[in-house]
């Protein structure tokens, strides 16, 4: 086959003038030579084709007008030395829908969303540059790519942008200056960067959401806020890589991600090189984060990071932080040279294997939690190689803890439990306890101590069996406490002073075959009789002191190799052993539970004693379902929920007393519906009321299984009993709570069969056949609720009772936010708190708003901002540290606007509402509102008097002429006032206010009217809600009139309709005509304003219509009646619609239309569309 070469020139001759020509008139395989110059058009890719620029880069410019794009649509397509800049913002520059295309030495200067948007077919570019000051870089949706050495640079959101299936390859491409991230990966992208480099990011360098799974190899990220964050479910690969330099976090998981980072280098960040939250399971095999500005590795939530060998080394703070309900796993990790090795709080539970921590003030540092510390070394720590202190119940097993100031130190109420551990050569007391905690120790060695081997401080117990303490400077065991001592089998031998040293009359040690020879004194035990009445003697027989044994009793493991023999589990929290051991005043043991578990503290009166208030204590004050409502009155706001919540228990109690009393009772439905926003602490309540209803026995275990649809439905016919009955068996005996129960009944759409609502018929069968035997809950928002209970029979008699969850108030909100600050050691101060209740006061509110989850996330917003703004004092204070200010809650949030910035927002709005064809009318109207209601404000703030003004308005006219685009202008000027807190549009009609049963319609009302509170609710043909009779219209426009006065000062209503109707709608209730002062006159639009209309519809599609069409359209506008029912803008829509239908029909029997006359619209089509 030949091929030709055709050369382009816009001003040689012999040669074409433009590329697009060229591009049409070239044969497969043929090179089009473009000459140097500048090229304004947006040529189309169809077929095989070179296109090169004749005398090299840097010579020739294609740059794409406004409305158009560059295309390829298939063909084997090269690009070569060309420059390509401009675009439009309303579509990506450089289109690939189908072919392969493989740019050579390009660049690319965008003004779009998109410089390159790839939706099929293949991109190969090697070398050149990419730049976007008005959207993203690389957008891969669908087909391949794959770039190398490539420059993105200047973009103004991503980088590169990878969704679907899709999987582009970067290989040596340097992404900088990017404004949001240089990678989003979302979908089930798997975008592969190799041997790259980020920089210069303003928030994150990688992002995966979703099912993403982007793959960095040997890739180099410096700066940005967050080098890597992870959420949904994504599972990015880090393989060889460098994350430096941070300036909040590192590496962020979240949600249920799962990251997998190995041989990658994390050095430098501001904040913590490491933050999981959620469920997330990050994993990181032979990693190394050093040089954090706070701590290392830091888990919250239910996240289980697994980091296997790897170092921590040099950071601020812990070395790793442990807290909420984590669950991480650390093997063969070294820490070194970190305040605290590894900081355990909450309910964290973490296995430590294997771990080497040196160069620390704590080694190990818990005062909370539990989890197991196992073959692990720490040494020369400066205070304490373990300290377990508060509700700590950590295990620690198969360890070395050497040259520490102190060995372990225990405190507080912890009990902890120590086997086959080795505490050498401390600088004081190789173990020191206190307080009331409880140490158990066995098969463990302390020896070299400059103190005593084990000091007992005042109120704590300790027990060791089959333990070596020997060769420690001061006594071998030191006895301070009146609570039990226990040494059962083991050796006390070669230390300085006695075996034993209990100089008070009350201590009650106990000895049982224990070698106490060779010490530097003999033993010395309290007088037999002396101490306490009810102190047991030495030995557990009255009266005795048992004579030390000569040698070491059976199962001592042999000096400086501890048996490797597995500890016991610990107890729960809050369920103490059996038997515990009570103290001289009575009050409960060691083992007493705490309140709110669910269980009978120990030494507490049990069920059915005298005393006991029946099963669980319920009856009494202090028992553990009174103990269990305490728990959810702590809860902030539901006060609702609360009273609900207690009458439940109630009734339950009395049910009970009455059933055995002998009496009848009647039966009662104990399923429930959860009705309201998210975050409203319905799983929260759901789990402590199925924990009462355990306790009263109502239940008999009372645990919480939480599903959704996606438990419960499968994707095949008969899969969904199956599931569905899986799980409502896993929660026999307590609570199924359903979240977004509604889904069962939407979930399936209008097509096929739907098998949520085989779930749901799955489910009134099973509470039916095991009514007794567990509690429904089923939750969601309060509409779609009615819907769910109204999709099977069955449903809404089960579920007789409905807990309505309100959002929480702007106060409510602040005092969440500060809780979570008290349980993180920060501090508000009174004027962040203020701000806080601002900031919340100015957020959107609608029956999705987040509440708590807001809240959760403003803390942690906050967070991020104070570590950014102390990043510059690294001598901050530990006060400073502490203290949240008004600045970190963002610049719009920390106070009001600038005026000047204010004035300047207003003044945009008003000139787009200007710009807008006709209604001159209407833009006088508007602007006098804006005029009056700046003056009012203006005259509150002086404190001078005020008139009442009412801001809500009558929009009257014919259909089509902007109502709506300026009920959303108006909105938004009040917003940018300050009038309203968010100024958003909620448009609705009849449908969505009017119900279909007496009371229906107010609920249906007060919930949009909910939703638009904080800026606008447009109501369109308004006068349709006045109806005859007893019509629920009317029921909704009393309701509004009530909502109105309530929430006036939160609120703008605009109805909206023909003019004589909205006068009838204003007669119609003797409150509308007060509420609506101001009626606004809708005029229709002239035929040179419906021209000019058509026009601009035209051009925003990419038509254009010829000179030639102008006056027939004007005269055909111009011949139309202009009544009330005249469709205005809309009519004109419709006429583009039916023109641009006639040109197609005209196209059709062209062979190859040009761009051009795909774009023009000539007075033959409109004729034809005239005609239709």
């Amino acid at each position: 086959m030949t091929t030709s070469v055709l050369s382009v020139s816009a001003r040689d001759t012999g040669c074409l003038t433009d590329i697009s020509r060229a591009l049409d008139s070239a044969t497969p395989g043929d090179t089009v030579a473009v000459r140097p110059g500048v090229y304004r058009e947006a040529p189309l890719f169809r077929r095989d084709v070179v296109l090169v620029a004749e005398d090299g880069p840097g010579t020739v410019t294609i740059e794409v007008p406004t409305g158009g794009a560059i295309l390829a649509a298939g063909g084997e397509i090269l690009i070569q030395d060309i420059a390509i800049r401009g675009g439009d913002e309303r579509m990506p520059l450089f289109q690939v829908a189908a072919g392969r295309v493989r740019l050579e030495a390009c660049t690319i200067d965008a003004t779009a969303p998109a410089a390159i948007h790839v939706r099929g077919g293949a991109v190969a570019m090697r070398g050149g540059a990419i730049s976007n000051t008005g959207g993203a870089g690389i957008v891969h949706e669908a087909g391949a790519g794959e770039y190398t050495g490539v420059r993105v640079h200047d973009i103004a959101k991503y980088a590169i942008l990878a969704s679907g299936r899709s999987a582009p390859v970067f290989r040596e491409c340097t992404l900088t200056g990017i404004a949001e991230a240089a990678l989003l990966a979302v979908g089930a992208s798997a975008p592969r960067l190799e041997s790259c480099r980020i920089d210069e990011v303003g928030q994150y360098a990688v992002v995966a959401q979703q099912a993403a799974r982007p793959y960095l190899d040997g890739t180099t990220v410096l700066g940005g806020e967050v080098g890597l964050l992870a959420s949904d479910e994504a599972a990015p690969v880090l393989e060889r890589c460098e994350i430096l330099d941070t300036r909040v976090h590192a590496v962020v998981t979240m949600a249920q991600s799962a990251p997998a980072l190995s041989d990658t280098l994390i050095i430098r960040a501001r904040g913590h090189g490491l933050d999981c939250r959620g469920t997330s399971r990050p994993k990181l095999t032979n990693c190394e984060v050093r040089d954090c500005g706070a701590a290392g590795v830091v888990v919250n939530d239910a996240a289980a990071p697994h980091l296997t060998r790897g170092a921590v080394a040099a950071c601020a703070d812990a070395g790793v932080f442990l807290t909420g309900r984590s669950e991480a796993r650390l093997d063969g990790v070294e820490v070194r040279d970190v305040p605290i090795g590894v900081a355990i709080e909450q309910e964290a539970a973490p296995q430590l294997h294997s771990l080497s921590i040196e160069g620390v003030r704590y080694g190990l540092h818990a005062t909370g939690g539990a989890g197991r510390f196992s073959d692990g070394q720490v040494t020369g720590a400066r205070a304490a190689g373990a300290k377990l202190a508060d509700s700590a119940a950590t295990v620690l097993s198969n360890s070395r803890l050497t040259g520490c100031r102190l060995g372990v130190e225990v405190a507080g109420t912890a009990r902890p439990t120590l086997s086959s551990v080795a505490v050498e050569d401390s600088g004081g007391p190789g173990v020191v306890t206190g307080g009331p905690s409880a140490v158990t120790l066995s098969r463990s060695r302390i020896s070299g101590s400059r103190g005593p081997g084990i000091r007992a401080g005042a109120g704590s117990s300790v027990t060791a069996t089959d333990c070596e303490i020997v060769g420690n400077q001061g006594p071998g065991v030191v006895v301070e406490t009146d609570a039990p001592v226990r040494l059962r089998g083991g050796v006390v031998r070669g230390n300085g002073g006695v075996a034993v040293d209990a100089p008070s009359p009350t201590a009650a040690v106990e000895l049982s075959d224990v070698d106490t020879g060779h010490n530097g004194r003999p033993i010395s035990l309290p007088v037999p009789g002396s101490g306490r009445p009810d102190a047991p003697a030495a030995g557990g027989a009255p009266g005795s002191v048992p004579a030390p044994t000569g040698g070491a009793g059976p199962g001592v493991a042999p000096p400086g190799n501890p048996s490797g023999t597995r500890a016991p589990r610990p107890a729960p929290s809050g369920v103490g052993p059996p038997g515990p051991t009570v103290p001289a005043d009575g009050g409960p043991g060691p083992g007493a539970g705490a309140p709110g578990d669910g269980l009978p503290s120990a030494g507490a009166p049990s069920a059915g004693t005298p005393g006991g208030g029946g099963a669980g204590g319920g009856g009494e004050a202090d028992g553990p379902v009174a103990a269990l409502l305490r728990e959810l009155d702590g809860l902030v706001g539901l006060a609702g929920v609360k009273h609900e919540v207690a009458t439940l228990v109630g009734l339950n109690q009395i049910a009970k007393r009455r059933r055995e009393a002998g009496l009848h009772v009647p039966p009662m439905s104990r399923h429930l519906v959860f009705a309201g926003p998210p975050g409203t602490g319905k799983t929260t309540v759901a789990r402590i009321f199925a924990r009462i209803l355990a306790t009263l026995g109502v239940l008999s275990s009372g645990q919480l299984v939480e599903v959704s649809r996606s438990d419960l439905v499968a994707e095949h016919v008969g899969g969904t009993a199956v599931k569905t009955t899986a799980r409502f068996e896993e929660a026999l005996g307590g609570v199924l709570f359903i979240d977004e129960a509604y889904t069962l009944s939407t979930g399936g759409g209008s097509g096929g069969h739907d098998f949520g609502r085989e779930a749901i018929d799955t489910l009134v069968k099973l509470m039916e056949d095991h009514r007794d035997e567990v509690v429904v809950v089923v939750a969601g928002y309060t509409p779609n609720m009615r819907t769910f209970l109204a999709a099977n029979p069955g449903l809404e008699s089960r579920f007789a009772r409905t807990i309505q969850f309100d959002s929480y108030s702007d106060d409510e909100l602040a005092e969440i936010v500060e809780r979570l600050c008290r349980a993180h050691h920060y501090a508000l101060e009174y004027e962040t708190r203020q701000a806080l209740v601002r900031h919340f006061g100015e957020m959107a509110r609608n029956e999705t708003f987040g509440n708590a989850r807001v809240a959760r996330q403003v803390f942690e917003d906050m967070l991020g901002r104070q570590a950014y703004r102390l990043s510059s004092t690294p001598q901050a204070s530990d006060l400073e540290l502490a203290r949240l200010l008004p600045e970190d809650l963002g610049e719009q949030a920390a106070g009001p606007s600038a005026p000047a910035g204010v004035a300047q927002a207003v003044q945009d709005l008003l000139g787009r509402l200007n710009s807008m064809v006709g209604l001159d009318a209407v833009k006088r109207e508007v602007t006098d509102v804006i005029d009056l209601i700046a003056s009012t404000e203006a005259r509150t703030r002086a404190g001078l008097p005020t008139p009442t003004i009412s801001r809500h308005l009558v929009f009257a006219g014919p259909p089509g002429t902007g109502k709506t685009s300026v009920a959303r202008l108006y909105g938004q000027l009040l917003s940018a006032m300050g009038v309203l807190r968010t100024g958003q549009l909620v448009e609705v009609s009849r449908a969505d206010l009017v119900g279909e049963y007496v009371g229906h319609t107010a609920v249906k009302t007060t919930d949009v009217f909910n939703r638009a509170r904080g800026g606008v609710l447009f109501i369109d043909e308004a006068y349709a809600l006045t109806g005859q009779g007893n019509d629920f219209g009317r029921e909704a426009i009393d309701t509004l009139v009530k909502l109105m006065e309530d929430h006036r000062d939160d609120i703008v209503v605009i109805a909206a309709g023909y003019t004589g109707d909205m006068r009838r709608f204003l007669a119609n209730n003797a409150g509308l005509a007060s509420r609506f002062s101001r009626q606004i006159p809708f005029e229709s639009y002239t035929a040179s304003e419906l021209v000019s209309i058509l026009q601009t519809l035209a051009r925003d599609g990419g038509f254009e219509f010829s000179n030639d069409s102008i006056p027939l359209l004007s005269e055909h506008f111009d011949s139309l009646a202009r009544d009330e029912t005249f469709g205005n803008g809309r009519y004109a829509r419709q006429l583009l619609e039916r023109t641009i239908t006639k040109q197609a029909n005209r196209l059709r029997g062209a062979a190859a239309p040009t761009i051009e006359e795909m774009r023009q619209l000539y007075a033959a089509d409109v004729r034809a569309a005239l005609a239709a």
